[in-house]
């Protein structure tokens, strides 16, 4: 009973706090921040919507490399028309058809707000906002660069020390879902930032009990859904779960599979009832203040994600989304083939899987494979949206990725270092 109260509590506080700073955030007079939202409007207007870095004929490379200024333009958007008394409802001004002439037509022409973003938090405003006293979006992004940078360098540091092979195969792994792009975007980086820091406090914390580690997926899931659209939300699960399961267990001689099985549970239902708890909460709120009819328009909205696709064979579709999204990664993206690539690639990984590796390191590989599971179930249950948004979805494969490469490093790697050692 203690130890849900304790739960409960870091659930409140953290909410609350939340919420409090987006309040103050947002009583930020306009005027303070009218030089550098007007500059970042400017530079905007010379951009795409969303635009690929790499113009190619191959279809992978060019998703792989797409940026969204659509969405940063909407983030400005909202923190120009928005008040701490439409903290809720989440107003901005859209012409409908273009994010960035939305924002210079509410910048530039006066144009009033006329649409709501109630059935998100928008919590990102609350950095970029106090940050556009100081600099605009170009100068935010670089900021955003320098961030990801150091904390993906000293989570690099951390970890090696503790595994070699993990940091190696996550540091692939982030090279692999192209995380040099990430900061593009100011609306990307958001559960990245989260990620890194959760898996860092991780790592730092790895001899605390389990329920230490549960009360940091509840803060994990709230920050998350705070301010997060829905982007790559499963990476501050399953990467930091990802870490603890490899490094509690690595060296041990006999893995308890039944013990560890209801940690990831555990560790599943701490984050996955913050995250779902807080986007009630956040409608509940928007019900309570713009009345009933608020659930039907947020449900015409959510339902798009799951069931507006231009198929009728769900499966396939859903199964294609899937099989694409891998095929994002790199190396794979560099071909022109790169599905039959991907496929091949995760036919060897299994043979290896089940060939060449030891029985205890297949218990342990099972374990981290139930967690690299989580994206693809994430892909099928909102296969609408990740279709659509692909372009930034398939970087939640980054569990999946490292395991794959802890698998070939053990599988294959390891045994032609030994064979050139002997």
């Amino acid at each position: 009973m203690k130890k849900l109260l304790k739960y409960f509590l870091t659930y409140i506080i953290t909410l609350g706090t939340l919420l409090l700073l987006q309040n103050l955030v947002l009583r930020i007079p306009n005027n303070l921040i009218e030089k550098n939202i007007k500059e970042s409007t400017q530079y905007l207007l010379t951009q795409e919507d969303r635009p690929t870095l790499i113009k190619n004929k191959n279809e992978y490379i060019v998703e792989s490399t797409r940026i969204d200024n659509y969405t940063d333009s909407l983030t400005l958007n909202m923190i120009w028309n928005n008040t701490n008394k439409t903290q809720i409802q989440m107003n901005y001004y859209y012409d409908g058809n273009s994010g960035i002439n939305s924002l210079n037509g509410t910048i530039n022409n006066n144009q009033k707000s006329n649409t709501e973003y109630s059935r998100y938090y928008q919590g990102q405003i609350i950095f970029t906002k106090l940050l556009l006293i100081f600099f605009n979006i170009k100068e935010i992004r670089i900021i955003n660069y320098i961030v990801i940078t150091m904390l993906t360098i000293y989570l690099t540091y951390i970890l090696f020390k503790k595994s070699k092979k993990l940091a190696i195969c996550l540091l692939l792994g982030l090279i692999s879902i192209n995380i040099f792009l990430v900061p593009t975007t100011i609306q990307f980086t958001n559960t990245f930032f989260i990620m890194l820091i959760i898996s860092i406090i991780t790592i730092k914390t790895i001899k605390k009990d389990n329920s230490f580690f549960y009360q940091l997926m509840i803060v994990s899931g709230i920050l998350t859904n705070f301010m997060d659209f829905l982007t790559t939300e499963t990476l501050t699960l399953t990467i930091p779960l990802l870490i603890r399961i490899y490094l509690k267990n690595k060296s041990k001689k006999k893995l308890k599979v039944k013990d560890e099985l209801l940690f990831i549970l555990k560790s599943y239902l701490s984050w996955g009832i913050s995250y779902i708890l807080s986007f009630i909460i956040k409608w509940l709120m928007s019900v309570c203040i713009y009345g009933i009819k608020e659930v039907t328009n947020i449900w015409n909205k959510a339902k798009i994600r799951i069931y507006d696709i231009p198929s009728n064979n769900k499966i396939t579709y859903i199964l294609g989304t899937i099989l694409k999204s891998i095929s994002l990664l790199l190396p794979f993206s560099l071909f022109s083939i790169s599905p039959v690539i991907s496929i091949i690639m995760l036919m060897f990984t299994v043979w290896l899987f089940i060939f060449n590796l030891s029985k205890k390191r297949q218990k342990l590989f099972a374990l981290l494979f139930i967690i690299s599971l989580v994206p693809i179930i994430r892909f099928a249950i909102l296969h609408a949206h990740t279709a659509v948004h692909i372009y930034f979805t398939y970087r939640g494969l980054l569990p999946t990725i490292t395991l794959v490469l802890l698998i070939l490093y053990e599988g294959l790697i390891k045994k032609i270092i030994k064979s050139f050692h002997n």
